[in-house]
């Protein structure tokens, strides 16, 4: 659980300090991760806000781990820093205090598609689809970026924001999107149809979601367990007869 994993965190921070290790920007990234996975976004914030201004005077971690958390040999906080924090505030759901972050980065010079993503993400979880819309239209990159694997990098972004509209009922702005991810040079994958076919079917629109299905596969995607999980978990809302088309 969530506090059995934070006493642990805290045990080996507590063994790195009595060892006398220095903290480098690996380790202060991954124990801010590690804090917001565990739900202690507190600590997390403290540990940024050491990285990124360690001339404040007072600062528990810099009391409690003198040799870990020195101001005077401060990591520097790296691009990474900035995005593990964003995503602490995007799970909260924090958006205005994620935007004023996400500004800073764009200052900074340490905006990249991870950030288009999270903020996107902390949007959708405020339910703010205007800013959503926004976001998506001022920072989407180029259709030629890709990343390793050869999808765009910003794919995450709007199966998210498709994602979230479906779930919020807005099954024609989820649509429409899905069309202005197109034109934006974003091909859609097999979580993006995944999120469409679910919402379908859950409102009702059996053919529509078997149509959507057959696209994918015309596509060359292929559905995955997850896609046909979505699509039964929509139909069981319904009485049996309704269910009973899946199978017609």
């Amino acid at each position: 659980g969530k506090l059995g994993d934070l006493q642990n965190v805290n045990m080996l921070l507590g063994h790195a300090e009595a060892s006398g290790v220095e903290s480098d920007t690996i380790m202060l990234n991954s124990l801010i991760d590690a804090y917001i996975n565990c739900g202690a976004f507190d600590s997390a914030q403290e540990v940024f806000e050491f990285m990124t201004n360690p001339t404040v005077e007072y600062n528990n971690f810099s009391i409690e781990y003198p040799i870990l958390f020195d101001p005077s040999r401060c990591p520097v906080p790296s691009k990474r820093t900035y995005n593990i924090f964003l995503k602490g505030l995007a799970n909260r759901g924090m958006l205005a205090e994620a935007k004023q972050l996400a500004n800073e980065m764009e200052t900074r010079n340490v905006w990249d598609h991870v950030t288009t993503n999270t903020l996107v993400q902390a949007a959708v979880k405020a339910q703010d689809f205007n800013a959503v819309e926004d976001i998506l239209e001022l920072y989407t990159a180029p259709a030629t970026s890709t990343k390793r694997d050869g999808s765009h990098p910003n794919a995450e972004a709007y199966t998210t924001a498709v994602d979230g509209l479906a779930k919020s009922g807005e099954m024609t702005k989820a649509l429409e999107l899905l069309k202005k991810m197109k034109l934006r040079g974003v091909e859609p994958n097999e979580f993006t149809y995944t999120c469409l076919v679910g919402a379908l079917a859950k409102n009702k629109k059996v053919d529509q979601a078997k149509k959507m299905l057959a696209y994918m596969k015309s596509l060359g995607l292929r559905p995955r367990v997850v896609t046909y999980n979505a699509f039964i978990s929509g139909l069981v809302h319904h009485d049996s007869a309704f269910y009973d088309q899946f199978y017609d």
